[in-house]
Formats: C-alpha cells, structure tokens, sequence
C-alpha cells in the first residue's frame, strides 16, 4: 500500500516540474505498479508482516539510511550496505573479507615525519582523521586511535605528533560482550598475545533482552528459565572478573584498551569494591563501527580494522565518496551491458509490450504472456531473453520475480525455459526463489533437475536436486523405517495389553482374598502349610479341596463361591447355578 502511494506521488512530482511536450516521461513511471504490501519509504524494503517491519526498523541498515537521509546523503541498497561494512557474511565473524585495495598497515618503518594533516569538511563527525602526505594522497585512520573525546589535540601540531607516536604504540586490548557472548584479546602488534570467550545463557527467548533487564521493570519472574539465566548471568559477570583479574599486569602494559559493551553490561568492568577499569583511564576507547557476536574471529577482525590505514588516492575532493572499492570487471561489464539494453529498450511500443508482459505475470495468465510475448518477437527486433530479463520499476523485479510472487508454476516454468535468469536479484536482495510459496519451489527444483547445466542454481538460492536414485533409495529407507515402527508399536501395545491382563488378574485374586471371612482365610493358609510341608518331604500332595461341579483339586486356591458352595473357576460357577435353577 505504502509503495502505491510512493509510485503515485513520484508520478505526480515528474508531471509538475516538467512538461510532458519538452521532458519525455521516464520508463520507470510508465510501468504499472500492483503492490498488496507494505515497504520502508527510506530504504524501499517490502515488508509482509509487522514482525519483519519491526525487524527492519532495527537494523543497522535502516539506521544508517535515516541518517544518511538526514545529512542530504543518498541512501544504499542492502547489498551495497554490506559492502561498506565489509561484507560480513555470518554472526560469528568471517574471515573470508574483501581485501582493500588501496589498504595498508601501520610499520614502524612509516615514514610519517613530512606528513601534514587536512580535514575534510565532515571530518568531525567522521568516525577517520583525514590527512594529506606530501604526493597530496588523502589518508585515513580512525580517530579512536589517536585520541578520545575527552582528550582532543588542540593544535594540528598536536594531532601530527599523535600521529607519529602510534606506530610505536601496537599493545592493545579488545574487550566485547552482547548477549551473554564475551571476546576479549590482547594484541601485539599482528600477534595475539592472549585470548579467552565465554558464552552464558542469558538471553529471554523471543524477546531479545537479558533477564536482568527484564527484572528491574519490577515483579520479576520466578519461573525455572528466569532462575537459571539470573545464575548464569551472575556466573558469565564472574568469570569476566576472574579473566581481568588474571590478566591484571598484560592490561597495564596497553597503550589502548578498546571497548563494545552495551551500557548495561558496563558495571561489570567499571563498578564494585575493585573494579576492573577506571572509567577516566585515557586509553579507554569505543569501537567506532558496527561489530557481530563477540566471539574470537570477530575480535580479530576487529583488530584488523581498527590497526588499518586507507589510502584514498589523489581524488578527495569528494567528500561522501572517498573510499572506493575495486569493482569487479565481471559487475563492470554487466553495467555496461545493461546500459546498452537501456538504450535498446526505449520507445512507447516496448513500453506497451513490457506492460502487458507485467500484467500477464501478475495475475498468471500463460496465455496471455505467450501471446504478448509472439507479438513482441514480431514487431521488436531483440533478443527474448533481454526482453524478459529486463528489470523493471524501482524495486529492479524481473518478471520471474512477479510470476514467482504470483505463485504461478506453470509461468515460472516457461519462463525459465525462454531464458529467464534466476539469479537476478530485486534492488532489496532476493531471488525468485525467495519469493516462491513452498508448491511452486517444487516447480524451481525439478527445473533444476530437468536442466542441471542450464543456471548458476546455487547463486540463485535453489537447492541442488536430489538424483532420482538417492530419492527412491531414500524413500525406500524411510518405508522400511516406517514398518519398522508400526511392528514395533504392535509389539508394544501385545505387551501393554497382557501386562494389563495379568494386572486385573491378581487384583481379581486379591478382591476374592478380601472376601473371604476369617475362618476361611485361615483355612487356606492351613492348607497351604500343608501343601509345603509335603512338598519339602518330597512326598504327594494331599487333594483338601475339590470344585462342587468338575470336582477340580481347588488345594491351595482362592475359591470362586456363592453361598456355601466353591468352584474352581467362574465358569463352574455360572453352570452350577443354571442347573440348580
């Protein structure tokens, strides 16, 4: 709804500041816009549900295109955000980073001396210093490096002179903690000189806080869970006082000691009888980017960051664009073979085909698409598949993404067989395959199947088939796994139901035991007696008692009876008392 609205109003702005005789209208707008969800008007991100819109207004990308927004910035796609944060791939911290170019480390061999320092115009709320060597390069270090807040240089003599100092200044200390997660190292230079991790759960599931926070807001929980993330709090606070105190005389030797603890994990290091750290110790530093779950490989990268020095080339006159990437030659020629399709693809006819193409996905008419599609191939001289792989709209959606929203297999089919590409991602990152209800990604995988060598299905999200063997194979053991179960449930329930038996058997003994008067109890147990006497004798048993109808030797038993009578059995009992009628 919220990306109708947007489309509407970025129609109607187009129309008033230019006329349509003197401006053509650009494509982008002519293209029909069908949304039925909501997306962030900042970062043109759809969201399906309030819980994924409550999830992206906490993400580090969201935050960071309000603020680039806010200081007339232009805002980033996720993909490009990732790569300005060095393209971390997972929460535990990968290593598998792209390399600068232009980066290089600190040495003591730098020759800083003929270095004068120049701040660009934001270089003030710029996490980096920003210099100027003598071959006019713009330079780039972080300022957490050089000093802290509450110690700023005053002169730019001063700020060189920290400068040429740091170099020598390589003994640092990380310490990071989110979570129940807690990293800590110490760094010499390159080499870590100590490291320890310790994780504790801490956390409450589902709500993203850990329980200490939850029981200052009052009538705290008494439940099992809460007692045991309380304890393992305690524990996690414990073992960090334990490690800080152990490593007491490596921490003094630092010339900087780096911190990522949220401010109310901070009491931890900064209060109690002896605290760990001084809050006023000038080598207190904040990590100045965004960091994952403290773990060893994430404080490693950290380092590796932090101790990086940016060379920026000649061309700074720039100043939001001052670190540049090496681009890959792959992207660049898919750049410039897409400019050169945008120059194909113009003209109200495209247009009007490109529309109709849109409206047959949309509402899954193949017909109609097939048609279109004919009529097109007759009437444009190019190519099906720039056609159909066109992007289109501001979200950058090809038509497979809306036929795969459409939830339409047939379509996807066809159009994976005319040479749409799945591996074509929308402006916010996703497949076509993402997109897809769980039925029509069976449509993706037995294309996948059908045609192994025909796309790059690993990039585009779609899992590798299974071979028609391994999958009757696995069939056949998941049968025979089955039947297993059912002999096995049809065991259990025999042995259930003769247990059950014997259990109402000898509680039928003991109903008839507890019947019996007195002197009939004795009687039985005199009998008994006797019964063992003769058998530890190793002489005959004795006949005491015989059943009133088959004359059954009873010796020993409990007696079915009714009036003075005693049988050996119900059913001696019932035919007694039917003849006796």
């Amino acid at each position: 709804m919220l990306a109708s609205v947007e489309a509407e109003e970025a129609k109607d702005e187009a129309i008033q500041e230019a006329p349509l005789s003197s401006h053509p209208i650009p494509d982008d707008l002519l293209i029909p816009v069908i949304s039925d969800t909501m997306s962030c008007v900042t970062c043109s991100a759809p969201l399906t549900t309030r819980s994924e819109q409550i999830e992206h207004y906490k993400s580090d990308w969201h935050r960071f295109n309000l603020k680039s927004k806010l200081r007339g910035s232009a805002v980033v796609s996720e993909e490009q955000f990732e790569d300005i944060t060095g393209d971390i791939s997972s929460i535990s911290g990968s290593d598998s980073e792209e390399t600068h170019q232009t980066t290089s480390r600190f040495d003591d061999d730098d020759d800083d001396d003929d270095e004068s320092y120049h701040i660009e115009g934001e270089g003030r709320r710029h996490p980096r210093v920003f210099l100027r060597n003598d071959c006019q390069e713009l330079i780039s270090l972080y300022r957490c490096l050089l000093y802290s807040k509450k110690n700023a240089p005053e002169t730019q003599s001063d700020l060189l002179q920290l400068v040429k100092n740091l170099p020598s200044q390589r003994t640092w200390c990380l310490l990071m903690m989110s979570g129940g997660h807690f990293a800590a190292a110490i760094f010499e230079g390159d080499e870590v000189i100590a490291h320890k991790t310790f994780h504790r759960y801490v956390v409450r599931a589902k709500r993203g806080t850990v329980q200490s926070a939850r029981d200052q807001k009052g009538n705290a929980p008494k439940s099992g869970g809460a007692t045991l993330r309380r304890y393992n709090e305690a524990a996690l606070n414990q073992d960090i006082l334990d490690l800080m105190k152990e490593w007491k005389e490596s921490v003094a030797k630092c010339s900087h000691i780096f911190l990522r603890v949220p401010t109310f994990n901070r009491p931890v290091l900064f209060q109690g009888k002896t605290p760990c750290l001084d809050k006023k110790d000038p080598r207190l530093r904040n990590v100045p980017f965004q960091t994952r779950r403290p773990t060893f490989r994430e404080v490693k990268r950290t380092h590796s960051l932090l101790a990086s020095m940016y060379c920026h080339g000649e061309g700074g006159g720039k100043k939001r664009n001052l670190i540049k990437r090496k681009k890959n030659k792959s992207q660049q020629e898919k750049r410039k073979r897409n400019r050169q399709r945008k120059g194909i693809l113009s003209g109200p006819k495209l247009i009007e085909v490109r529309n109709e193409l849109f409206t047959a996905c949309k509402i899954g008419d193949a017909k109609r698409f097939h048609s279109a599609l004919e009529a097109a191939s007759a009437d444009l001289d190019m190519p099906v598949d720039d056609l159909i792989n066109e992007p289109l709209g501001p979200h950058k959606t090809t038509l497979l993404h809306v036929a795969s929203k459409a939830n339409n297999g047939d379509l996807v089919c066809d159009l994976l067989r005319l040479g749409c590409d799945p591996t074509l991602r929308t402006s916010t990152g996703q497949y076509p395959y993402q997109l897809a209800n769980k039925r029509l990604r069976v449509h993706f995988k037995t294309f996948a199947a059908e045609h192994p060598e025909k796309y790059n299905y690993l990039k585009a999200q779609i899992p590798i088939p299974i071979p028609a063997e391994e999958m009757n194979e696995k069939k056949e053991r998941e049968a025979e796994k089955r039947r297993m179960q059912r002999k096995a449930k049809k065991m259990r329930i025999k042995e259930e139901t003769e247990l059950r038996k014997k259990e109402e058997k000898e509680q039928e003994e003991r109903n008839r035991y507890l019947n019996l008067s007195d002197r009939e109890k004795r009687a039985l147990a005199a009998e008994r007696r006797i019964l063992a006497q003769k058998s530890d004798a190793g002489q005959s048993t004795p006949v005491l008692s015989r059943c009133w109808f088959c004359a059954e030797d009873m010796t020993g038993k409990i007696p079915f009876e009714y009036y003075d009578y005693k049988f050996c059995s119900p059913k001696c009992l019932k035919e007694h008392k039917i003849k006796n009628k």
